[in-house]
């Protein structure tokens, strides 16, 4: 079972067993400036990607303001989660690039 972005074959999860949801953002996470934190749950071996940034900014910015840059504070922009496919055989083709119809 998939999320909406299994309806998107760009993503690449189109008709895949991969289980996956956004619970902020999107799936992707662009024109910030930031990092992004991998963690797996200990117990449900689930993949938690959350992605922290601050709003981009060109180099005149801090030139004209540099309070404004330095002051803005960090914030979540993408949190997804994938759910860990049990007995999965890496022989086995999970549909993944595949794209869909």
């Amino acid at each position: 079972m998939c999320s909406q972005a299994c309806s998107d074959s760009s993503s690449g999860l189109t008709n895949s067993s991969i289980q996956v949801s956004s619970s902020t953002g999107g799936y992707v996470a662009t024109h910030i400036y930031g990092w992004t934190e991998f963690d797996i749950d200990r117990d449900s071996k689930a993949l938690t990607v959350t992605t922290y940034g601050i709003d981009s900014y060109t180099f005149a910015d801090p030139q004209a303001d540099s309070t404004d840059v330095v002051s803005r504070e960090p914030e979540v922009w993408q949190r997804l989660r994938v759910e860990p496919v049990i007995g999965f055989s890496s022989a086995g083709n999970c549909g993944v690039g595949q794209g869909g119809s």
